[in-house]
């Protein structure tokens, strides 16, 4: 992906970062997905290039700026013309919002109950590996964690 830069946009590049920024964490809201969707800005051919263009947000070094990390998943999902088709829907768009509240509420209670489970795996020598010991170590839980998990639990 090439970005733009002051020469072809006309803004000096640290406003236009701050602009990008704010509007990239913007698309974290629900409501304001569906307001676009009204007012068909999820229709214009344009407005989705840019959509495509702020893609690289998600990548380093970018990706440290961004505060709410639901921002760089809608933007995924605005890639997807059922996801906008769908938004413009004020059920969906509550749907969307309700599952967000969910995620936030519960999020932190999830990763506790998962390092239990892992502490509990990896108290048995026999079902230790260099990957989960170093993720435990390190507090982390991906999705490799999670395959590991059932691995070792079966085994």
């Amino acid at each position: 992906m090439v970005i733009a830069g002051e020469a072809e946009t006309g803004i000096p590049d640290d406003k236009r970062f701050a602009v990008e920024l704010e509007f990239v964490q913007c698309l974290a809201n629900p409501h304001y997905l569906n307001w676009l969707a009204q007012q068909r800005f999820l229709d214009d051919a344009c407005f989705l290039n840019y959509l495509r263009y702020l893609q690289y947000w998600k990548e380093e070094p970018y990706v440290q700026y961004i505060i709410y990390p639901h921002a760089l998943k809608m933007l995924d999902l605005l890639q997807s013309p059922e996801f906008r088709a769908a938004i413009v829907n004020p059920a969906y768009k509550e749907h969307v919002h309700s599952q967000q509240l969910f995620f936030w509420q519960h999020w932190r209670t999830n990763r506790l109950h998962e390092t239990a489970q892992l502490k509990e795996v990896l108290a048995t020598p026999a079902d230790t590996c260099f990957a989960c010991t170093k993720a435990l170590h390190d507090g982390l839980l991906c999705q490799s964690m999670r395959s590991s998990l059932v691995i070792h639990g079966s085994a």
